[in-house]
């Protein structure tokens, strides 16, 4: 978010976990071009969902409990990307980054298309076993691949070598144009 804040871009983060959010406050307290909105994103309005975080990592806290660690933490308000949408009377998104632990799909799917097509987005999924939220849904990344390039993008895969644990960096493999096949 920074780096767009800092280039005169209109920021609006997304981040029902309540850490995360204060850190993001400080950190944003005097750019007037960044909100920081409490609710969770996905393709369904809901009100006081369980939302749950991990003392393992702040990185691994979301509306869906599959880390051994996870522990019901407080209750979230979901929202739409439409919603979003019109709520801060958004003309275009120039660029949409997802990163909600396993609902990327879903945060996708809330989208207004028939209104607007974000110019750049950056989502993530995570592969089992080495994640197990991804077998909570019943989509794989293929299938976000494919949804998206059904929609015009063309398709860059960010692969990662398997998660050893949360908390801790992370080691990248390799970048690949869609369609294609994971090493991992």
């Amino acid at each position: 978010a920074k780096h767009f804040a800092d280039s005169g871009w209109n920021v609006i983060c997304f981040e029902p976990d309540h850490v995360n959010r204060s850190a993001l406050t400080r950190r944003y307290a005097d750019y007037e071009n960044v909100v920081i909105d409490p609710r969770a994103v996905s393709d369904r309005d809901q009100l006081e969902v369980d939302f749950y975080q991990s003392a393992q990592s702040t990185g691994i806290s979301g509306l869906i409990p599959f880390h051994k660690t996870h522990e019901k933490s407080h209750l979230v308000d979901v929202t739409r990307v439409a919603n979003i949408v019109e709520e801060y009377q958004i003309d275009n998104i120039r660029f949409l980054k997802i990163d909600t632990e396993g609902s990327d799909f879903s945060v996708l799917k809330g989208v207004p298309w028939e209104h607007m097509t974000p110019d750049f987005i950056l989502c993530e999924f995570t592969l089992p076993p080495e994640d197990s939220k991804a077998l909570d849904f019943d989509h794989d990344w293929s299938d976000i691949c494919s949804y998206l390039s059904d929609k015009g993008y063309s398709i860059y895969v960010s692969e990662w070598h398997p998660i050893i644990k949360y908390g801790g960096n992370h080691n990248w493999h390799s970048l690949k144009e869609y369609p294609c096949e994971l090493t991992n």
